[in-house]
């Protein structure tokens, strides 16, 4: 399960990855209208947010903005 292999990927230089690939697969469950964009998202923010990424943030921030605005 990706969970197990999350707390490895967090505590490494493979944090950043992780958390790209999370963005990515947020911008596909958009793409895709899938609901699971917001939280696989609100991850990937998190990360972004803990590594002092700004303009990782500012982007999801609006992928977020966007997802939710197509969710009402």
């Amino acid at each position: 399960s990706s969970d197990l292999a999350e707390p490895v990927f967090r505590s490494s230089h493979y944090g950043r990855r992780l958390a790209l690939c999370l963005l990515k697969q947020g911008y596909a469950h958009q793409a895709l209208g899938s609901d699971q964009a917001v939280p696989v998202l609100e991850q990937s923010l998190r990360m972004f947010t803990e590594m002092r990424l700004p303009h990782r943030v500012a982007e999801v921030q609006e992928i977020l903005s966007q997802c939710r605005r197509s969710n009402k």
